[in-house]
C-alpha cells in the first residue's frame, strides 16, 4: 500500500513540522519519495534560496538536463524548479533543503 502512495507523485515523507503523516525532522528540510512509471514527468518548485538533493535508488531519471542512473545523486542550487522525467520505472528521494 505504501508503494501505491508513492506512484507517480512526490510524496512528503519527512519535514520540520511533520504534516500529513510525514515524520518530523528537526531541520529545515522536506524529504519526498517517489516511484515514477516509465515515461512520467513531474515538476518540483524550489522557493528562493532553497537547494535540492536527489538520490536515485533504481532506474534512470533526468533532472532538468542532467541524466542520472541507479545509485547516482545530484545537487541543485539556484534553480526555480526541477523537471523530473523518467524513461524507465524509477524510485528516488528528493531533499528540499535550506
Amino acid at each position: 500500500m505504501i508503494v501505491m502512495m508513492l506512484r507517480d507523485t512526490l510524496r512528503l515523507i519527512g519535514a520540520k513540522d511533520g504534516p500529513d503523516g510525514a515524520v518530523t525532522i528537526h531541520q529545515d528540510v522536506k524529504v519526498f519519495a517517489s516511484r515514477l512509471d516509465a515515461g512520467t514527468s513531474i515538476t518540483h518548485k524550489l522557493s528562493l534560496g532553497r537547494h535540492a538533493w536527489i538520490q536515485l535508488k533504481d532506474g534512470e531519471l533526468k533532472v532538468n538536463d542532467l541524466s542520472l542512473s541507479t545509485g547516482d545523486g545530484a545537487g541543485a542550487s539556484d534553480e526555480a524548479e526541477l523537471r523530473l522525467h523518467v524513461e524507465t520505472d524509477s524510485h528516488f528521494l528528493l531533499f528540499d533543503l535550506a
